[in-house]
């Protein structure tokens, strides 16, 4: 099981960022390398033994606080695709495409890092 959480600069949103299901592959890999190259990006991995001991649910929400504090930057607030959030995590769920999640108004937008490299 792996999770991602993912800072998008709202200056450089990937063109066509949306729900990966209907991409080609070679579109989601292109949209792989723009968001890794332009983003902040923090990637838990659940191991097997988690999973048979904990559920996948909760070996899930475990992935999702593990990215999410393993973030440069973290967010004030982050946005979930799903319909369940970890307890006692700063979130909020959004049950549409990535898209619609990435161009809404969030606490997100504010907390992109500002320097030299990213202004």
């Amino acid at each position: 099981m792996v999770v991602a959480a993912v800072i998008l600069n709202p200056d450089r949103i990937p063109e066509g960022l949306n729900d990966s299901k209907v991409l080609t592959a070679d579109a989601r890999a292109d949209r792989y390398a723009e968001i890794m190259a332009t983003s902040c990006v923090s990637i838990a991995i659940g191991q097997v033994r988690r999973i048979d001991r904990d559920n996948i649910l909760q070996a899930t929400l475990w992935g999702m606080r593990a990215a999410y504090r393993g973030l440069q930057t973290p967010a004030a607030t982050a946005l979930i695709d799903g319909n369940i959030v970890p307890r006692r995590f700063p979130a909020r769920r959004v049950l549409s495409s990535a898209a619609t999640a990435a161009r809404s108004p969030s606490p997100l937008r504010r907390s992109w890092p500002r320097s030299p490299a990213t202004a």
